[in-house]
């Protein structure tokens, strides 16, 4: 499979930014949901690394994957980790083909 197009890419992001629009306050938004919306932002101007030639660590640290388009399913992108019984799993029916490091968490305010 090929890298994802910034069409693709802004595709994603648009949606997200309605949904956001339309049901969502920014105050609502959860952390992996600002994850996947920064790292899409961040995506459009920076490369993918292929989950087969450059694969992702296997140590639980989150990243942002790519699946493509299958079974009439659309592409998605998840934020996803290794896990020792289900690999780089998302769902049942789609493979992430790319993934990419996430941005770093804000700093924790002392409370």
């Amino acid at each position: 499979m090929s890298e994802p197009t910034n069409e693709q890419l802004a595709k994603e992001l648009t949606a997200i930014r309605n949904a956001l629009r339309d049901d969502l306050s920014l105050a609502e938004l959860d952390w992996d949901g600002f994850l996947t919306l920064a790292a899409l932002t961040a995506a459009l101007s920076e490369g993918w690394k292929d989950m087969k030639d450059d694969p992702p660590p296997k140590d639980g640290t989150e990243f942002l994957v790519w699946a493509p388009s299958v079974h009439g399913l659309p592409s998605m992108f998840s934020v996803c980790a290794w896990h020792e019984d289900a690999g780089f799993c998302i769902d049942e029916l789609r493979e992430a083909t790319h993934w990419r490091p996430l941005p770093s968490r804000p700093p924790q305010e002392d409370k």
